[in-house]
């Protein structure tokens, strides 16, 4: 019986049960952790899965292939399961449309730790030479392939 014999319930039944609303209260918040990287990588990886074929054109091409409202780039490399593709964000599109919503500084740092962003060296935009946009390099972001590694942001 409780202490104060008030509810009539076993012992440790309000205990077990504040434990089972607890553990359903986790899951559909989405796991421990924190919560706002989770919604940083997964509004990052939904621009991806949205516009990964439509707003990025292949960086080897040197036409300028007709891509509304272009993104950036991206390069295949490996074949099969070894595939990757890796894209290369342009810094407005990155900035005001990959990071729309989000804090800019804090959204790159979650990047770089959950490994998706590669840093340059002094930066975090990299100089790249993109043959469409001319000789000199560009900077932009580089997004690698394991953005699609991780099985749930």
């Amino acid at each position: 019986m409780t202490a104060f014999d008030l509810t009539g319930w076993p012992s440790g039944v309000a205990n077990k049960a504040a434990r089972i609303c607890f553990d359903s209260w986790i899951e559909s918040f989405g796991g421990t952790g924190d919560r706002e990287t989770r919604e940083m990588l997964s509004r990052i990886r939904l621009f991806f899965e949205m516009h990964g074929s439509s707003r990025f054109s292949d960086v080897s091409e040197t036409d300028e292939t007709k891509i509304v409202n272009r993104a950036g780039f991206f390069r295949i490399d490996g074949f099969g399961d070894d595939r990757v593709t890796t894209y290369y964000v342009l810094p407005e599109a990155f900035k005001h449309e990959v990071c729309k919503g989000l804090n800019f500084r804090a959204t790159i740092k979650t990047l770089i730790n959950a490994g998706w962003l590669e840093a340059g060296s002094d930066k975090t935009p990299q100089k790249q030479r993109i043959p469409a946009l001319g000789s000199k390099p560009t900077n932009v972001y580089v997004f690698n392939g394991k953005m699609w590694e991780a099985a749930s942001c």
